[in-house]
C-alpha cells in the first residue's frame, strides 16, 4: 500500500526542493516599444529600508506586462516634480512612487504616472493597505492599474493569491499563501500533514485541502479570512481535489477507498458522489474542460502516465487519448479548451531528466511547447488563461516561473520556500 501511495504521489505531482533569492530573469523575449524607468520619491526614513523593495516589485511587474522595455536606472527623484530626472529624460514614461505610513499607520503610496515625451500627467492615485507586510500587492495593484490604462488585456492575476504545499518535516506539511512571487508569504495551515491546496472559486476567499487524520485523509474547506474549517469528506487510501467547477458546486476528485485511484465528482450543495473512472490501474489529477462538460485526468492505462479525456455529463463513457507526444506526461492543468501539461522528453538513468511544458486544444491538432531545457512542472493557468504558472528546476536552482502566451516570455523568481508538493493559482 505504501508503494502504490508513493508510485500515486508521483503521477500527482513532483516535488522539488526550491532555493535562491528573490529576483527576475527574462529567458525569452520580443521587442518592446515603450521604454518606462521607475522613480522613488520616498523620503520619511522609516520607509527607507521597505522602498528600495518596493522598486524592485514595480520594475519587475513593469517588466512582464511584456510590453514596457523598462530602465532600470535606480533613480531617486522629488515626488512634487513632474518631469524625469535627468538619466530618464530621454525614455517614454515615468513612474513616480512616494511611499509613507498615513495618520492610521497604513502604509500607502502616492504616484503619478508620466508621458515623458509628451510632458503630461496620464493619472495621479493614492494607494493604501493595512497590513504592510502585504507591500506587494501593493506595488502589484500599481501596475495592474497601468496595464488597464493602456486598454490590453487583463493581468488582475497580478493581484491575486498563489497557494501551496511545503514538507516541514517527514510527514508534515503546511500550507502558504503568497504573492505570485513569493515576497509575501503567511502560513494558513500548519500541524501535520496538510497537503493538496485548491482554490474554492476565484474569489480566493476559500481553498479546499487534504488532511491526514489518524491515517485517513480529509477534505477540509477553509476560509482565509475567519479560520473557519468546515469538513467535506474523509475515506480510506487517498483523497485530493484536484478541480473546482466553474460555478463552485461540483469538485473532481481523486479517491482510492479500494486500493486502486479513480476519478469522482462530488457535488458540494448534495453531498453526493459519482464515480467517473474505473481502471484496474491509475487514474489521478483530473480537470474540468469545455465548459465543464468534459474532463482530463492523468492516467497509467498505456503502461506510462499520459493524458486523457471523457465526458461527464452525457452517456458517452469512451475515453480518448489527448496526447501522443512523450512517454512520461505526469501532471496538467486546463482552461476551457486548452490545456497545458508536463511531459518528460529525456530517460537518463544516472542523472536528471528533463520535463518540458506543452499547451495543446482538444478542438485542434494544435501542440506547442512552452520551455526547452530543465525539469519543468505544477503548471497551472491564470484565471484569464493568458498566463501559465509554473516550477522550473535547472542546474541546481529552482524557479517559479511565469508564461505570457500571447507574448512568447518567460519570467523566473527564483526561490527558497523548501520543498513543494503542490501548488495552484
Amino acid at each position: 500500500m505504501e508503494k502504490l501511495a508513493t508510485k500515486i504521489a508521483l503521477l500527482l505531482f513532483l516535488s522539488i526542493s526550491l532555493w535562491g533569492k528573490s529576483a527576475i530573469e527574462v529567458v525569452k523575449s520580443v521587442k518592446n516599444f515603450r521604454t518606462i524607468a521607475v522613480e522613488d520619491g520616498s523620503i520619511e526614513k522609516e520607509i527607507e529600508k521597505l522602498s528600495p523593495k518596493f522598486y524592485r516589485l514595480l520594475v519587475n511587474d513593469l517588466t512582464i506586462l511584456t510590453y514596457f522595455d523598462v530602465k532600470d536606472t535606480g533613480q531617486k527623484t522629488e515626488f512634487d516634480k513632474n518631469g524625469a530626472e535627468f538619466e530618464n529624460r530621454n525614455l517614454d514614461y515615468i513612474l513616480k512612487y512616494k511611499l509613507y505610513y498615513d495618520d492610521l499607520d497604513n502604509l500607502s503610496a502616492d504616484i503619478k504616472f508620466i508621458n515623458n515625451q509628451k510632458g503630461n500627467l496620464i493619472f495621479v492615485k493614492k494607494y493604501k493597505i493595512v497590513d504592510s507586510d502585504m507591500y506587494p500587492f501593493l506595488a502589484h495593484k500599481i501596475v495592474a492599474d497601468i496595464n488597464t490604462h493602456f486598454g490590453v488585456s487583463s493581468v488582475d492575476w497580478l493581484t491575486k493569491y498563489i497557494i501551496f504545499s511545503r514538507y516541514t518535516k517527514p510527514r508534515e506539511s503546511e500550507i502558504v499563501i503568497a504573492d505570485y512571487t513569493l515576497t509575501y508569504m503567511k502560513t494558513l495551515v500548519s500541524g501535520g500533514l496538510n497537503l493538496f491546496p485548491k482554490w474554492a472559486d476565484r474569489t480566493q476567499k476559500e481553498f479546499y485541502f487534504t488532511r491526514y487524520e489518524e491515517n485517513k485523509p480529509t477534505l477540509y474547506k477553509m476560509n482565509i479570512r475567519t479560520g473557519n474549517l468546515e469538513k467535506i469528506l474523509q475515506t480510506d487510501g487517498m483523497l485530493a481535489c484536484s478541480d473546482v467547477s466553474s460555478d463552485g458546486k461540483e469538485l473532481l476528485l481523486t479517491m482510492a477507498p479500494n486500493g486502486q485511484p479513480d476519478i469522482y465528482l462530488y457535488n458540494v450543495e448534495t453531498k453526493s458522489k459519482r464515480q467517473l473512472t474505473n481502471y484496474g490501474g491509475i487514474d489521478v489529477s483530473a480537470h474540468f474542460i469545455e465548459g465543464d462538460k468534459r474532463i482530463t485526468f492523468v492516467s497509467d492505462r498505456l503502461g506510462f502516465p499520459n493524458i486523457f479525456a471523457k465526458s461527464i455529463r452525457g452517456s458517452d463513457e469512451s475515453v480518448e487519448q489527448l496526447v501522443y507526444y512523450g512517454k512520461n506526461n505526469n501532471s496538467c492543468s486546463s482552461y476551457d479548451n486548452f490545456i497545458v501539461y508536463s511531459s518528460r522528453e529525456t530517460d537518463n538513468a544516472f542523472s536528471d531528466n528533463t520535463f518540458n511544458l506543452h499547451l495543446i486544444s482538444t478542438d485542434s491538432n494544435y501542440v506547442r511547447r512552452l520551455t526547452a531545457m530543465g525539469i519543468n512542472q505544477f503548471p497551472k493557468f491564470s484565471s484569464d488563461g493568458e498566463s501559465i504558472l509554473f516550477i522550473k528546476h535547472y542546474k541546481n536552482q529552482s524557479s517559479l516561473g511565469i508564461i505570457r502566451i500571447d507574448y512568447n516570455k518567460s519570467f523566473l523568481f527564483p526561490l527558497n520556500v523548501g520543498k513543494i508538493q503542490s501548488i495552484d493559482w
